[in-house]
Formats: structure tokens, sequence, C-alpha cells
């Protein structure tokens, strides 16, 4: 939870950096065609550095869920007015992030800090399948806005998983949020003649008497 909100509160300027370059340019979507082989690129590229410099250094899975979190960088949008020359200089810059991003990531693996991979496949596939699906619903968002409009709400408010954690808790461990009043600790507050105290009713009708 605190890092969703940190996350939330941090991205909030990029959201109006954003919004002000949408308005100065106006919103361009990216390529269909480049949104399927923009992963294909990327994968292909952080394997054949991989091979090439150091095979065993991290799985496959690996190399597969780098080239998903990076193929954004090869989306190619075409605004009117923009050469084929443009979008391929675009192209190949995002490919040359790409081999940056992964000769800094292959560099880290072979110095010698003393550190041991001890991957677990199992969880790997895992997250390569979350990567997967993190990355088609980019592209549904790009292609298909409107279809997941259901989820935003719910993906917003991060998918109520704070007030979930929060019954279950409260469901196994039951607490009182408020110390628990007595009759004899609650003060009579009066209201109306009828809310006087049987004591203040006696003194009255003594001092009346008297």
């Amino acid at each position: 939870h605190s890092l969703y909100k940190a996350h939330a509160f941090l991205s909030a300027s990029m959201a109006v950096r954003q919004t002000r370059l949408q308005t100065m340019r106006g919103v361009h979507k990216p390529v269909a065609l480049s949104l399927w082989l923009a992963p294909v690129l990327t994968v292909a590229t952080v394997l054949l550095l991989q091979t090439l410099v150091s095979p065993a250094a991290w799985p496959w899975w690996w190399s597969l869920a780098l080239g998903l979190s990076w193929a954004p960088v090869l989306w190619i949008s075409a605004p009117p007015g923009q050469s084929a020359r443009a979008m391929l200089r675009g192209t190949l810059l995002g490919l040359l992030l790409i081999v940056g991003l992964t000769a800094a990531a292959l560099l880290a693996h072979i110095l010698p800090l003393g550190l041991t991979d001890a991957p677990n496949h199992t969880l790997g596939v895992v997250a390569l399948a979350g990567t997967g699906a993190l990355y088609l619903c980019l592209v549904l968002l790009q292609t298909r806005p409107h279809s997941l409009e259901p989820w935003r709400r719910w993906s917003y408010a991060g998918f109520y998983v704070d007030e979930y954690y929060t019954r279950l808790t409260l469901w196994l461990w039951p607490t009182r949020w408020m110390p628990a009043v007595t009759e004899a600790d609650a003060p009579m507050v009066p209201i109306g003649p009828t809310a006087l105290s049987e004591n203040t009713v006696t003194t009255v009708k003594t001092q009346n008497h008297a």
C-alpha cells in the first residue's frame, strides 16, 4: 500500500507533463504493427547480446521479461507530416537504447561482486506470464481503450486490496477501536426538563418546600 501511494504521488508530475505535451502536439497513437513487432525486436536483441557476451548470465525467461518490459521504447507513432526516415531513425535510436540497457544488465552480472544467482524457474515463468499480461493490457490501452474502462476505477483504487486486507485482519483478530463505556462512566447530558437527574429533582423539591 505504501509503494502504491508513493508511486501515485511521484507520478503526478509526469501526468501533468504528459497532459501538456498532448495539448501542444496532440495525441498520436502508435502504429498497430509496431505494437506487435516491438517485443520481437527487443527480445531478439537481448537474446543476441546475451549469447555473444555471457550465455549463462541469466535464464531464458528473464531475457523474455526484459524484452517485454523494454518493448514500448520501440513503439512508432505516425503523426501527420512525419517521414519514413524519421520513423526509421526513432526505431534505430530505440534499438540503441535497448542495447545499452542490456549491456548494463550484463555488466552488472559479470562484475565480481561476490554474488551468486539462484533463480527459481517456476516463479520466473510466473513473472514472465505477468509481464506478458501487462504488455497485453498496454496494447489494449493503445488499440481499444474503451474495452478496459470498467477496470479503470478498480485499478485506480489499487483493486481495493487494502480494504480486503483490513477486513481479513479484523475478522481474524477482532479488536475494539474505542474503549468500552459503561453507564456509570457516561455523563448525563440534560436535554429539556425530562433529562434532569433524580438528585437534581430531589434538590429542587426540597428547596421549594423550604
